[in-house]
C-alpha cells in the first residue's frame, strides 16, 4: 500500500507511528481512500460516503439533503458542486441532482417532462433540464 501524507504533517514522525499503528474508533489520524469521499452530516456528526452511494441530492430551504439507499444526510456542498464531483450526477430540476446509476424507472410525462423512480421515490425532470437529461442517459 502506498500512502500520501499531507504537507502539514512530519513525514518521518508519521512513518514511525505507522509501524506501531492500531485501528481504533477515535484515533490521531484518519486514513481515507483516495477514491472521492464526500463529507456529510448525520446525527452522529461527520460521515464520509462515496459518490456512488448517493441516490440523489435535494435542496430545501437553504439546506442540502443527500439521500442514499438506506439513510439521508445534510451537506454543506452546493448542488452545483456535486455536478463537479462525478459525471454520474445529473441535474433534473432547480432543486435536485440525481445519480444516473440509481434510476430504476423512467416515465414520460406531459409538456416535455419525465418522472423518474429512484429508491421508491418519484422525482420530476422539468422542461429546463429535459434535453440535458436525455443526452446524459442516452435516450
Amino acid at each position: 500500500m502506498r500512502i500520501q501524507i499531507s504537507k502539514d504533517l512530519d513525514k518521518k514522525l508519521v512513518k514511525e507511528q505507522l509501524k506501531n499503528a492500531q485501528i481504533v474508533k477515535d484515533g490521531d489520524y484518519i486514513l481515507i481512500s483516495k477514491t472521492r469521499r464526500i463529507s456529510v452530516y448525520d446525527t452522529d456528526g461527520i460521515v464520509f460516503i462515496s459518490a456512488h452511494e448517493i441516490d440523489y441530492i435535494e435542496s430545501n430551504k437553504n439546506t442540502i439533503y443527500v439521500y442514499t439507499r438506506h439513510k439521508h444526510y445534510e451537506s454543506i456542498l452546493k448542488l452545483y458542486e456535486y455536478l463537479d464531483e462525478s459525471d454520474q450526477f445529473i441535474r433534473i430540476n432547480k432543486s435536485t441532482v440525481i445519480n444516473k446509476n440509481s434510476i430504476r424507472d423512467i416515465r414520460s410525462s406531459l409538456n416535455m417532462k419525465f418522472k423518474i423512480n429512484i429508491n421508491d421515490q418519484w422525482l420530476e425532470v422539468n422542461r429546463t433540464y429535459y434535453y440535458e437529461f436525455k443526452d446524459a442517459i442516452g435516450i
